[in-house]
């Protein structure tokens, strides 16, 4: 069996057996290490990244009751990434940073912690790539969409769900995906370019 689908059907059993706390856990230990990585590669900033990693790993379990498994359990995770990046950068100019409330449930708040110990060694390395080095000349955007797209390998239809707002239409959500096609083929160009201007072409493989 696919391990992807072995785990969605995981994360349903529990679901429909009302286990929350179960597919709090599995959701973040198997999908967890991969959205900080997006987040890390999107902020450029490994602690941002695990602040929002925090509002992730809570918004995500209180989003458990209402999850109307429309896209997959991954999808929706990274769609919730996208959402907690988005709030933070709009209360980021408050410059302070809160306590986690994470520390209200110690178990998740575990949880949080094993994922940022897992996922740290791979960010450091990936900060001293070249091609990194490129793409953070793109904007939060952009970078969104190369690290869903080719980072992650995920499919057009997955890309449409992380990047569509909530309660987006079925018509809505069509145009966000021709939108996000022509804005990945704009940021490739545009990643080339900068590839092509640092001498780095044959590398410059987003």
């Amino acid at each position: 069996m696919d391990e992807s689908k072995d785990i969605e059907d995981r994360l349903k059993h529990h679901l429909a057996a009302g286990q929350l706390e179960q597919a709090a856990s599995l959701a973040i230990k198997e999908y967890g290490p991969g959205v900080l990585g997006f987040l890390s590669a999107v902020l450029r900033d490994n602690a941002e990244a695990d602040e929002i990693m925090a509002m992730v790993c809570l918004d995500l379990w209180a989003g458990l009751t209402t999850f109307r498994a429309e896209s997959t359990f991954r999808t929706w995770t990274y769609a919730l990434a996208r959402h907690a990046y988005l709030r933070y950068r709009k209360r980021r100019g408050l410059q302070r940073r809160m306590e986690s409330p994470l520390s209200q449930l110690s178990w998740l708040s575990a949880l949080h912690q094993r994922v940022r110990t897992a996922t740290s060694p791979f960010l450091r390395s990936e900060a001293r790539d070249a091609i990194s080095r490129l793409r953070s000349q793109l904007s939060p955007e952009e970078q969104t969409l190369l690290v869903l797209r080719v980072d992650r390998g995920m499919s057009w239809d997955e890309v449409t769900g992380v990047m569509a707002p909530p309660e987006c239409g079925a018509a809505d959500r069509r145009k966000v995906s021709v939108a996000c096609r022509k804005r990945f083929e704009r940021t490739v160009k545009k990643l080339r370019h900068l590839a092509s201007e640092a001498g780095l072409l044959e590398e410059a493989e987003p």
